[in-house]
């Protein structure tokens, strides 16, 4: 076996390589089985890490293979080498005597099998053991065992390996003050100070909110953009790394990092897929590799899937090694020889993305609703204070309102064509396939209709839709139904003005999805949308307007209640003021009936008995 050394020391809160201040940038990551088992793997992950200007890596919390460390010493990537003890993913039977015996031989093995290897400069013991004891299984009558263990560890590391000093327990700061470095994980700039504050070398292990944040998190960053796609979520989170990697470097950091690179700022990798349109067939799409022969040692791999990585270590021909998401430019910058570096994400401007002032329309004199007795429709604008007028006395400045899953009889078709040539305005709400022909008469132009299920909109600033943001059309993170299952598409689509738009990217592939998949889910969930996307769209003919659009289920919280509110206001349709605020309405979403926001602070809490 090959070996090699480097004089790793800690003075102070400095860590020294040679005896000189050594910064380590680095990445992180779990081992994801297959796709990994190759030598080309680790050199592709280390050749992106060196490509944004890094220089260390983290193998998180599971035991890689041994030959990335022999990568890891042919490339020069320092490698903080990381047990298996890893609570935050709720394995470990941190109750039980067995696991901490366990643990124990599990380490001197571990240290032993990679101890000569020049790569290696320090040893992470554990894995967000304290957090979870203390805020996952509430169990803080565990923590003397844990601060047991600590010590137990870090004897056995300096007894089997005494010429690397640094020994830290990843994301549970200086293990109570039993270990000699600090590692920490997430937090803002004042838990920076703490770690800074204990006086040992310290660093961060994972930080961002990459792996879990949603549009509506991200946009604390870039606004309205990150509502828009993964690209636009990307960039906001480009502007969150950089500043993060650039305040741990300016703060003495002798480890920085964000989680992660690998995973979450390169694209999954459509391997063996040529049309990205459609969804991967098992038996088609892919990598395959040769027939199971018999006998032979090791793995034997049948096929790799599109999007199962982002690395392409030889398997695809057609595809980069990665492809990079903004957040890695930033990270890029941010790690520059140095210092950091300019980016273009350092400073975003969220304006840019907002909405410009509503134009309310003239008000109609008369609003008048077609639609059944039990319409629910009728019931949400009910709740707006909408004032329908029982008869019409002046066409030319009246509005029709109609259940777009309502079946109109003769008599009602034969009214509204008349008030339409008139001038009459006429918006069908929630057009549905089994209704599409019953207004090919009332409607200009055809229209037809794409399966295109939807819960976040992106709006064009227009007509009744100007003034309103990204943020006030997206449900995703609010209900489980769909706000709308269908988009218009068809002559009058084409010719008239479309005043929203269903977002392309399906959120719900996105948020509160395991790490596995979530992924290469969004980015399916806009490769793969081929149908039309408008749902609200316009078409004048003559004096008349018409108004289309599929959207059925957005009012029932307040956000879709407010929305709702602005697009009647803007339409100029009259409404009675409503002596209930919308923070203090009762809604019933998902078959459950929420309680208003307004609640908790009415609610009292009577005392037992």
């Amino acid at each position: 076996e090959r070996f090699g050394w480097r004089e790793w020391t800690l003075q102070g809160t400095t860590q020294y390589l040679n005896g000189k201040p050594y910064q380590l940038r680095g990445d992180s990551w779990h081992f994801m089985g297959i796709p990994q088992m190759t030598r080309r793997y680790a050199w592709a992950w280390f050749t992106a890490i060196k490509g944004m200007n890094a220089n260390a890596v983290r193998p998180h919390a599971q035991i890689y293979p041994r030959f990335y460390m022999d990568v890891a010493d042919e490339m020069g990537i320092c490698v903080l080498n990381e047990t298996a003890n890893w609570a935050s993913d709720g394995g470990p039977k941190l109750d039980s005597e067995l696991f901490w015996e366990a643990s124990k031989e599990h380490l001197k093995r571990f240290v032993l099998r990679d101890r000569n290897h020049a790569s290696v400069f320090g040893w992470s013991i554990s894995n967000e053991n304290k957090p979870v004891i203390l805020h996952v299984y509430n169990r803080p009558e565990l923590m003397p065992q844990q601060k047991k263990a600590w010590e137990d560890w870090r004897d056995i590391v300096r007894a089997n390996d005494p010429t690397r000093p640094w020994i830290s327990a990843d994301g549970e700061d200086d293990g109570d003050g039993i270990l000699p470095v600090t590692v920490g994980h997430y937090g803002d700039m004042n838990s920076m100070k703490h770690w800074v504050g204990i006086g040992k070398p310290w660093g961060i292990g994972e930080h961002s909110m990459a792996y879990y944040g949603t549009p509506e998190q991200v946009a604390k960053y870039n606004g309205e953009r990150a509502y828009e796609s993964q690209l636009g979520r990307m960039e906001g989170l480009a502007n969150e790394c950089y500043h993060l990697l650039a305040n741990q470097r300016n703060m003495g950091a002798s480890y920085s990092t964000v989680f992660n690179m690998a995973w979450y700022s390169l694209k999954p990798l459509p391997l063996g897929k040529k049309d990205m349109t459609t969804e991967p067939d098992i038996n088609k799409d892919g990598i395959f590799f040769t027939d199971y022969k018999e006998g032979v040692p090791g793995v034997q791999p049948e096929r790799v899937g599109p999007y199962c990585t982002t690395f392409n270590p030889g398997y695809d021909p057609n595809l980069p090694l990665y492809d990079p998401w903004p957040m890695y430019d930033a990270m890029r910058a941010a790690n520059a020889p140095g210092h950091s570096a300019w980016s273009a994400y350092a400073d975003i401007d969220k304006k840019q993305y907002e909405a410009p002032t509503a134009t309310p329309a003239e008000k109609y004199k008369e609003v008048i609703f077609i639609g059944g007795d039990d319409s629910k429709l009728k019931g949400i604008l009910d709740a707006q204070g909408v004032k329908f007028a029982v008869k019409i006395t002046a066409p030319a400045r009246m509005l029709y309102i109609v259940d777009g899953t309502y079946t109109l009889s003769a008599a009602e078709k034969k009214s509204m064509l008349a008030n339409i040539a008139k001038g009459a305005d006429v918006w069908i709400w929630g057009l549905t396939p089994q209704t599409l022909n019953v207004y090919d008469e009332i409607l200009p132009l055809p229209v037809a209709l794409d399966n295109l299920k939807r819960s976040s909109f992106l709006p064009v600033q227009k007509s009744w839709i100007r003034g309103l943001n990204n943020s006030d059309f997206y449900f995703c993170e609010l209900q489980r139904a769909d706000a709308s299952e269908y988009s218009l598409t068809g002559a009058l689509v084409e010719e008239g003005d479309v005043l929203l738009n269903a977002c392309k990217t399906d959120w719900r592939a996105w948020n509160k999805r395991p790490e596995e998949i979530k992924t290469a889910g969004t980015v399916r969930s806009e490769y793969e949308c081929t149908a039309a996307t408008p749902v609200f769209v316009k078409y004048q003919k003559d004096a008349s307007c018409f108004y289309i659009s599929t959207l059925k289920e957005f009012t029932n919280s307040e956000k879709g209640y407010n929305t709702l509110g602005v697009i009647l206001k803007n339409a100029g349709i009259d409404c009675n003021e409503i002596e209930v605020k919308s923070n203090e309405v009762f809604f019933l979403r998902d078959n459950q009936l929420v309680f208003p926001v307004a609640a908790k602070e009415k609610l009292v809490k009577k005392a037992d008995g």
